[in-house]
């Protein structure tokens, strides 16, 4: 009767513990699945934003390439592509930022060439211009017109039979006109036609030659007068004639102004070479900067965009495969928190039908019992006292080994736990290691010692010595 109790107790015992440990595995499946779930979540969200700086990067990253086993590899591949289109791309826009720089120096050498062969016309003019005043005027005195002025004057006396041109002019008839001043000059009688016209003209000329031979013989008395006054007047011009020094001086200015005009055209010449070649240069440079990023499919307005977005996926795939490795552990612990659960579930369903065959024996021994005490008498019943006894001690003894054996399996779920964390903890620092080593050889372009000079870094210091393992 006391074991049948006695089981039918440690049943019940067995079936709450069992429930208890169904009610633990769920709790651990449903955080597990959970985790899981956020996991999975994250790593579709970090696979859209490796799609997404893929897209901003220009690489093409096909399905197939995102791939666990392919991931690593062919996006490595892709962003060290795109990092030498990215520097090709610069090197080429360097080589055009040289060349405009050469046009614009250029074009300056040239601008200043022409405003120097502008300075040097202005003064070869004005040197004319004060040669021209100092052939006129040596010495500031009145300034006589000359030929060429009265040659221009008599030129702009036009010759036409309109007497309303309303311009200066003399007609073929004798009439002329000045503004107001209009007139005409005739003869008073025929010279030409007629006997008695040409006997008057003769006895006129006559008369006039022998008043003309008187005035001329009187003239030429007066004219060596006037000789003998002209050679004193000469002598006392000639020696005060002026000095040629103020157009020697002009002259000089003039063929020093005519050298600096030619020395500028030269320069201005040379100047537009230059320029030329530089134009030609820029327009090679850029066909050469096109060329270039049609071929690595950059555009050079956003190389700094497209190595950013580079930058961006490389860690956002560092980050994928991080996650997924983190993933891969969670579904993993999800699916052994699901054993468990399943396994918990069946302990329980067991322990509760040995618990219901315990009752159902108890039940069954305690109607035996009630019976067997009503047909028996007291030595029975001493009988009876000594088994509870008996049993009291068995129960007590079986009561300490079910202590010694939860203390056991407290024990081994500690160290099955510790287990785990030491498992978790080795497979982050892999995964750190990883990450480490993966930033390591994206910043080893940068570990050269020239850039590091260039950026005043101090050499590395040795570290302290490692500790055997």
């Amino acid at each position: 009767m006391r074991t049948c109790e006695k089981s039918a107790r440690q049943a019940t015992a067995d079936r709450e513990r069992r429930t208890a440990a169904t009610g633990r595995a769920l709790a651990e499946a449903e955080h597990a699945g959970r985790l899981a779930a956020e996991l999975d979540a994250a790593v579709s969200r970090d696979a859209a934003a490796v799609a997404d700086h893929a897209h901003t990067a220009g690489l093409r990253l096909t399905p197939a390439d995102t791939e666990p086993d392919r991931l690593a590899e062919r996006s490595a591949a892709l962003a060290a592509a795109r990092h030498e289109g990215v520097r090709t791309v610069r090197a080429a826009q360097q080589v055009a930022r040289g060349a405009e720089q050469t046009h614009g120096l250029a074009r300056v050498s040239l601008d200043r060439a022409q405003e120097a062969v502008t300075a040097a016309e202005a003064a070869e003019t004005d040197a004319e211009s004060a040669l021209e005043g100092a052939r006129e005027n040596p010495q500031g005195e009145a300034v006589i017109p000359t030929a060429a002025r009265i040659t221009a004057v008599l030129r702009s006396v036009a010759v036409t039979g309109d007497p309303c041109a309303g311009i200066p002019h003399i007609g073929p008839d004798g009439r002329y006109a000045a503004g107001v001043l209009v007139g005409a000059h005739t003869k008073e009688h025929a010279e030409y036609v007629g006997a008695t016209a040409r006997a008057r003209r003769r006895a006129a000329r006559i008369a006039a030659c022998e008043t003309l031979l008187a005035e001329l013989a009187s003239q030429m008395e007066e004219l060596e007068r006037a000789q003998a006054r002209a050679d004193a007047a000469l002598d006392a011009y000639a020696a005060a004639l002026p000095r040629t020094t103020g157009i020697t001086q002009a002259l000089r200015q003039l063929d020093r102004a005519a050298a600096r005009l030619r020395a500028t055209r030269d320069a201005a010449d040379a100047a537009q070479g230059s320029y030329d070649e530089s134009v030609a240069a820029c327009s090679v440079v850029e066909r050469a900067l096109r060329r270039t990023a049609a071929e690595h499919a950059i555009e050079t307005d956003r190389v700094d965009a497209v190595e950013t977005a580079t930058r961006a996926f490389e860690t956002a795939v560092r980050e994928l495969a991080a996650r997924r490795r983190e993933h891969a552990r969670q579904t993993g612990a999800a699916q052994a928190a699901a054993d468990r659960l399943t396994a918990a579930a069946e302990d329980e369903g067991v322990a509760a039908d040995t618990e219901r065959a315990a009752r159902r024996r108890h039940a069954e021994e305690a109607a035996g019992l009630e019976a067997l005490q009503e047909a028996v008498g007291a030595e029975a019943q001493e009988v009876m006292r000594q088994v509870r006894e008996t049993e009291d001690g068995i129960d007590a003894l079986f009561r300490e080994a079910e202590a010694a054996r939860t203390a056991q399996h407290g024990a081994i779920a500690y160290t099955a736990a510790a287990e785990a964390r030491r498992t978790a903890a080795t497979e982050a620092r892999e995964v750190a290691a990883a990450e480490e080593k993966d930033t390591a050889r994206s910043l080893r372009p940068y570990a050269a010692r020239g850039l590091l000079d260039i950026l005043r870094c101090p050499p590395a210091r040795p570290g302290p010595p490692r500790k055997p393992m």
